[in-house]
């Protein structure tokens, strides 16, 4: 695994998981305060 090439990218990747994450986190914590 080479940094130089995997690292923009990968990095990209988790940025989007995370976003992912915290997206679906605030609408689940939205649901549930709903309820």
């Amino acid at each position: 695994m080479t940094g130089r090439k995997d690292g923009p990218i990968s990095r990209l990747t988790l940025t989007a998981a995370v976003r992912y994450r915290l997206a679906e986190w605030q609408s689940g914590y939205a649901a549930d305060c709903k309820s």
